[in-house]
């Protein structure tokens, strides 16, 4: 009997409370990332401009941020962010942004808010490993193009970047990209 005919065989003898139970136990373990504080701005002008104090704004970003659907949090409170690699959520091969964030949904968590990339850099920034790209899994804003866009913070020689990148639903990303949601309440 091989390793797949012997699961089978538990599986088949296993009731459902006792699946889920195995289930859940194989599922990826979900740590808070980083906790951030949001709504401390007074609106989206003083939040960009104490984004460029501490990184470089991209063009795109820019663009990201003066549309109408990048909002900025007027309720103080903390916000628990959950970084997860493509691989970690079990894919092996390129796959699209939107089974990424269907499976933030379905492991509870909520999809990170556009000003959450400001505030990590502004809370966590200077922490950020050298070369590391991290996607914050949002849902799109369509930039000035009417492309769907998302946000990446990047670090290189050069020193700490807000990036805007695709967030089309059918955008590739390999098992490596990282991506960080929000910890549903």
């Amino acid at each position: 009997m091989n390793k797949r005919e012997i699961i089978a065989r538990v599986l088949a003898k296993t009731s459902e409370e006792k699946l889920n139970q195995i289930l859940k136990i194989l599922e990826p373990h979900l740590q808070i990332w980083k906790t951030i504080e949001v709504g401390i701005h007074s609106g989206k002008y003083s939040f960009i401009v104490n984004l460029d104090r501490v990184c470089t704004v991209s063009d795109w970003a820019q663009d990201i941020i003066g549309q109408n659907a990048f909002v900025v949090s007027s309720v103080r409170q903390a916000v628990e962010l959950v970084k997860a690699s493509v691989g970690e959520m079990g894919f092996t091969k390129l796959t699209p942004y939107k089974e990424i964030q269907a499976w933030g949904n379905s492991h509870d968590l909520d999809p990170a808010r556009c000003e959450d990339a400001g505030y990590y850099i502004r809370e966590h920034g200077k922490d950020h490993a050298m070369g590391q790209s991290v996607y914050f899994a949002m849902d799109s804003i369509a930039d000035s193009d009417r492309d769907p866009s998302i946000l990446k913070v990047y670090r290189d020689d050069d020193g700490l970047h807000l990036i805007g990148g695709s967030g089309e639903p059918g955008n590739l990303c390999g098992p490596d990209g990282v991506f960080v949601f929000r910890r549903r309440r």
